[in-house]
């Protein structure tokens, strides 16, 4: 075989291994743009159904809720898709899932006994019994963590596409129904819970066949061994995950304890609906991302290709997108989801450059896992945290306004933000330069042009 023949077949392997993984993303891209259109289209229902009060009170909770979920698996999740044997893979779904039924009921109960003891360290979560929920809540999302992994595994893109818009209707007509008739932060958790049982179980029946064949074969002594093999997980992972989560779900906590129930139902739609491209892009590429990375990570130069590329295009979509929110926010969310939403409007204005950076790296983040840096992702987790516990404090002591504890907060995500995609494509020697001369050359422009175009549009409104 000659030289130029081997550098065509090579040619056409890579072709066609980036026509495999873009595919698998446009298909989970699909699934997700649907449900989370179902999502935008039912949201101005439900706000008008539900007060910023009843929204605040479900955004409190699911800020618990969230914080516990992220190590209701141990974060052994995360190695699902790691080994080559499928043994040792099913080894760790089992694992995972008795250590998400103990976390689950931890966690309920540590809230039970704060309500019978009454320690009301937080009213909105423990007022009207929201607290009985933390267990099943817990439970069933870190169900959706673990089977969603396996489907990346199996490569069922098509079942994650179908699971999110099957959850999305469930979810948003749940909340509908339930609000018309009982208007209230239960009917709203009620929704949500629907939602994610109906996402496992669509899941589940996708991957049944593939992966959960011969289950029985894993004995005790083959759980114990992957727990023992991918220890750094729990032991290191866990610490940086919970410190990312709370970077973001610590605010919606202290504003509910510090500022007012209303404050903290804006700042939970505006997190909503500026979380969408989120789950529509950034979830979807991340998934098939993963897997991908997983079986070339020695070929570097392949990865900073493919990682920049994808970089460049979520960050150029991100910035697209979130333009109009920095520039029409206010007057997006006043016509949308009604009157009473515009402060929420405002908090996106803020809020959505940061956001757009979150986008651009939250694929990416699972670098972190494949090249087992761990302990590099604690502690810019840690630095996320407390930059989120500053901002929000600092304006508190200093007797600011609610919308200048807002601005602090999109100052400080804006920072971490830029950090931690720093250190991501550190990872894979692309150096802080580069990131941050990409993302000036990017994003710099669009929001210079949309600025202009908004000064003459607002004058002539």
């Amino acid at each position: 075989m000659n030289l130029l023949s081997y550098l065509n077949i090579c040619n056409l392997r890579s072709k066609l291994q980036r026509s495999s993984f873009f595919k698998s993303v446009l298909l989970l891209a699909a699934g997700s743009s649907v449900g989370q259109l179902i999502s935008l289209l039912f949201q101005p229902i439900i706000t008008r159904i539900y007060s910023p009060e009843d929204m605040g009170a479900f955004s409190a909770l699911l800020a618990i809720v969230s914080m516990w979920t992220v190590v209701s698996a141990g974060r052994y999740e995360l190695a699902i898709v790691l080994p080559d044997e499928k043994k040792q893979a099913k080894a760790i779904v089992f694992l995972c899932l008795i250590i998400a039924v103990i976390i689950s009921f931890i966690a309920g109960f540590w809230y039970f006994f704060k309500y019978l003891l009454k320690f009301n360290s937080n009213a909105l979560l423990l007022k009207n019994y929201l607290f009985l929920f933390i267990t099943p809540l817990v439970l069933i999302n870190a169900c959706d963590l673990i089977f969603m992994k396996i489907a990346v595994r199996e490569k069922q893109v098509r079942g994650l596409s179908t699971s999110q818009i099957a959850r999305q209707l469930g979810d948003k007509l749940t909340k509908i129904g339930l609000g018309v008739v009982w208007p209230h932060p239960i009917s709203l958790i009620i929704g949500n819970l629907i939602g994610q049982v109906i996402r496992v179980f669509v899941i589940f029946y996708f991957v049944i066949e593939s992966f959960f064949k011969g289950a029985c074969e894993v004995k005790r002594r083959d759980i114990f061994a992957v727990a023992k093999r991918y220890k750094k997980f729990p032991l290191v992972s866990s610490f940086s995950a919970l410190l990312d989560v709370a970077s973001v779900q610590v605010p919606v906590i202290l504003l509910s304890s510090l500022f007012s129930e209303k404050l903290v139902g804006y700042y939970g739609l505006c997190l909503a609906v500026l979380s969408v491209p989120m789950g529509v892009v950034g979830s979807s590429i991340g998934n098939v991302f993963v897997e991908k990375i997983a079986r070339v990570k020695n070929d570097i130069i392949y990865v900073q290709n493919l990682t920049l590329n994808l970089f460049k295009k979520l960050l150029l979509i991100g910035t697209l997108g979130m333009s109009f929110i920095v520039m029409y926010g206010d007057l997006i969310f006043y016509l949308i989801f009604g009157k009473a939403w515009k402060f929420a409007g405002i908090c996106a204005m803020w809020s959505a450059p940061g956001l757009v950076l979150v986008l651009a790296f939250s694929p990416l983040s699972s670098l972190f896992s494949v090249y087992e840096k761990i302990e590099q992702g604690f502690w810019l987790g840690a630095f996320s945290f407390l930059s989120s516990l500053i901002c929000i404090f600092l304006p508190y002591w200093m007797g600011m306004s609610e919308l200048h504890v807002i601005i602090s907060l999109a100052i400080g995500s804006f920072v971490s933000s830029i950090v931690l995609l720093v250190a991501i494509l550190k990872i894979i020697d692309i150096n802080y330069l580069k990131t941050l001369s990409i993302i000036c050359k990017i994003s710099l422009p669009i929001y210079l042009l949309q600025g202009i175009i908004a000064f003459f549009v607002r004058r002539l409104f």
